[in-house]
């Protein structure tokens, strides 16, 4: 199992923890992606339910990222949530 990383080559995703020597490689579900994401969204549009991309966690995401590039500026842990409104990276230039 792999994902495509730079030139098309399939690389294992792996991680490592804080504390821990070795590096961590999950296990990755043997899904379709496509058909995973079309699938639940057949099933939002049939069903009423949310889907799990629906804006609010685009949002969350998005607060995430702005939040790693406020840090990056500061040279600082960020508290969440953000009380920051301009872009961090604007900040930065």
């Amino acid at each position: 199992k792999g994902f495509s990383g730079t030139g098309g080559k399939t690389t294992e995703l792996r991680a490592r923890i804080r504390g821990k020597s070795d590096w961590l490689t999950p296990e990755l579900p043997d899904v379709n992606p496509f058909e995973r994401e079309v699938s639940l969204l057949i099933d939002s549009m049939e069903n009423g339910t949310l889907h799990p991309l629906d804006g609010s966690s685009g949002r969350a995401t998005h607060e995430i990222l702005m939040a790693v590039f406020e840090s990056a500026r500061q040279h600082a842990r960020i508290d969440m949530p953000l009380t920051v409104s301009e872009h961090p990276i604007l900040s930065m230039i």
